[in-house]
């Protein structure tokens, strides 16, 4: 057995009507006969199954709100009783030998009235000697108070496809009201459990539904439960990493935009081409800079001829998901941008304020564009309060990253001033940067 809790958010809503004269009905309906009934074994593989409910029901949603594991082939036939209360299911394929069935019948099923189930209700039945035992409990939470209805998907971890995701669960229900649900009749063994807002009732995870995914799987047939499993709320991005656009921002900036932010840590590899769109040759580029604060951009900085329509395309770029580009190519026409803005400082890194200090680890500030680094190489100034010099060596990450990591050691018993003249901060077009410093 296991508990968990996730966060999440989901709302839902019934309109209870009232017939002429009395209150409103807001009683939810139950189930009062199940044919096999919960339990049964050496059930016929040729059997269907009956139910029954204590009021008429609104046969659509039972179509769409009955889940049975295993899955049976074919779809299903529905003849339900004159009343609406009893009805017949039966289906093409037979049922397998020495099989367990589980059916659930979610909190989407609902009466005339549309009154909900108060919970899901589970059964379960054999066509062999013996019915699995095992068993999954937990909680969905959403900081700490209540949560609305959830599909909760489990996963046979033995027989999932790597993409288990996009395929249908072994087993399915869904969380009551108050958030909690139970996933009772499993065989032994270990399991994924998915919870999602299953809104087009596929029975997989599609592009922007929102899902938490246990951080450990869950092993279902031992006497002490497992740790509880921690799970994280998050949005399905099927949307592929690519290279969307290009423009001019400046005389030799060409910024390239994509799809998702950038993994910048493995710039060195990046790999990025340009090309005269008409006559096919190969364009120089004389530098690539991440842009800052916007991970999902980068400037090239090249010798552009205004009106030429350039392609560029792409490889060796992941995202911050680990994914690679698929989409790698873009055109545009360069627009000689007239640039009359002055650079300025976007951040400055300070060791002060990274864990674990080192001696010798570096100031870093960060650009806004690419300056000038020949007139700036003499503007770095640091000292200590008393205006004792600090010795130590800049050097430049790319055209928008300069570092300053003292000779010796940071001192440890004074503070320490860093500067940067704003006379010498210039861009590469001879803007300067606003006075101080």
């Amino acid at each position: 057995m296991a508990f968990f809790a996730a966060v999440w958010v989901l709302g839902s809503c019934a309109q209870p009507g009232a017939p002429h004269g009395g209150p409103p009905d807001i009683t939810p309906p139950t189930v009062d006969l199940t044919i096999p009934g919960s339990a049964d074994v050496g059930v016929a593989r040729d059997f269907g199954l009956v139910l029954q409910f204590s009021e008429p029901m609104e046969k659509t949603t039972l179509e769409s709100g009955i889940a049975v594991s295993p899955g049976r082939a074919g779809t299903p036939k529905f003849e339900w009783s004159s009343g609406s209360r009893r009805v017949h299911i039966s289906w093409p394929d037979s049922l397998r030998d020495s099989t367990t069935y589980r059916i659930t019948l979610t909190n989407r099923v609902a009466d005339r009235r549309g009154n909900k189930l108060a919970e899901p209700y589970t059964f379960a039945f054999s066509t062999g000697a013996h019915v699995d035992r095992g068993e999954i409990r937990g909680h969905v939470r959403f900081d700490g108070s209540k949560a609305g209805a959830y599909d909760v998907f489990a996963y046979r971890v033995e027989t999932m496809p790597d993409t288990f995701w996009l395929s249908p669960p072994d087993y399915a229900t869904q969380t009551g009201i108050d958030g909690r649900f139970q996933l009772p009749f499993l065989r032994e063994g270990l399991y994924r459990l998915l919870i999602l807002t299953d809104a087009n009732r596929n029975h997989r995870l599609d592009h922007g539904e929102q899902f938490a995914l246990a951080t450990s799987d869950v092993t279902v047939g031992d006497d002490i439960p497992p740790d509880s499993i921690n799970l994280f709320p998050t949005v399905y991005d099927t949307v592929p990493f690519t290279l969307k656009s290009c423009a001019s921002i400046g005389p030799r900036l060409i910024s390239l935009n994509f799809s998702h932010p950038l993994d910048t840590t493995g710039a060195s590899a990046w790999r990025i081409s340009a090309r005269d769109s008409a006559t096919g040759l190969p364009q120089d580029l004389a530098r690539l800079n991440p842009t800052p604060r916007r991970t999902s951009s980068v400037t090239i900085d090249g010798n552009w001829i205004a009106g030429t329509v350039y392609s560029f395309a792409s490889e060796n770029i992941g995202d911050q998901r680990g994914r690679q580009i698929v989409a790698d190519s873009c055109q545009c026409r360069h627009v000689n941008v007239v640039d009359s803005v002055g650079p300025k400082i976007e951040w400055v890194f300070l060791p002060s304020v990274i864990e674990a200090l080192k001696a010798t680890d570096p100031i870093i500030w960060v650009f806004s564009e690419p300056v000038d680094s020949v007139r700036i190489a003499g503007a770095v100034s640091v000292r200590d309060t008393a205006g004792a010099r600090i010795d130590g060596e800049t050097a430049w990450r790319d055209a928008q990253t300069l570092t300053f990591t003292p000779g010796e050691t940071w001192p440890d018993t004074v503070e320490v001033l860093a500067a940067i003249d704003s006379v010498h901060l210039v861009d590469e077009d001879g803007n300067l940067a606003g006075a101080g410093t």
